[in-house]
């Protein structure tokens, strides 16, 4: 399973076979953490789509300061497979919360670097 994860101003897309042992980690190691949204996929999806964002992540990490990058990643490939569903409206959300106000909704992907 993916969930797309955020964490004061960090956000990043993750893996778990068990979505509630993972909660519970995070619930003990980063508090602060919010888990907005879960779909279906592998460890090789979660790479192939942190991959488009690692640029902008922590040394050695899968967190990633870009919030807007990351969300618009998230949907893109939900939405490439046809799996896109409106947990929380992510153009609002980015508006309101993100701190990178850069105008990435026009960047696409091909469908070769989200699938």
């Amino acid at each position: 399973m993916l969930y797309l994860i955020e964490s004061d101003c960090f956000v990043k897309i993750g893996y778990t076979e068990n979505l509630e042992n993972r909660y519970n980690q995070y619930k003990t190691d980063n508090p602060n953490f919010r888990m907005l949204d879960i779909m279906d996929g592998n460890k090789e999806t979660e790479h192939r789509l942190q991959a488009l964002y690692s640029k902008f992540s922590l040394p050695n990490s899968e967190w990633c300061c870009n919030k807007a990058l990351v969300f618009k990643i998230w949907k893109d490939y939900k939405e490439s497979i046809g799996d896109y569903t409106e947990q929380l409206d992510l153009e609002e959300f980015i508006d309101t919360h993100s701190s990178h106000k850069i105008d990435i909704f026009h960047q696409r992907y091909t469908k070769e670097e989200l699938l």
